[in-house]
């Protein structure tokens, strides 16, 4: 069995898809605003958290405030939330990290050890 710290946290930022195809989806060159909508979940090392989630929350929080994010895409904004846990918290632990835009489309990265 495995235990969790999960925790919730929104951004606004500007990006855009450089390479969208034309049609439909040609407006998405343009850069356009979302919040982002970021849940990352830290596998605890036992039942007594050893990872506070309002500290969690707090540092995320401090960390990744949006703005102008160029290119980067929800999948990229992910792998950078995934980098700092890994540096924060060790590579020994799980993690998982969704990013959404606008609380509905988006990715998700999973590092189970």
């Amino acid at each position: 069995m495995k235990t969790w710290a999960i925790v919730r946290f929104r951004f606004d930022g500007t990006h855009y898809w450089a390479d969208a195809p034309d049609g439909a989806e040609a407006h998405l060159k343009n850069e356009h605003r979302h919040e982002f909508h970021a849940t990352v979940e830290v596998e605890q090392e036992h039942d007594d958290r050893d990872v506070e989630y309002l500290l969690l929350k707090a540092r995320l929080s401090d960390q990744f405030r949006g703005g102008a994010m160029g290119r980067r895409s929800c999948e990229m904004m992910a792998g950078s939330i995934l980098r700092w846990l890994r540096a924060q918290y060790g590579e020994s632990r799980g993690y998982r990290v969704t990013v959404e835009e606008d609380g509905e489309n988006g990715a998700r990265l999973e590092a189970i050890p």
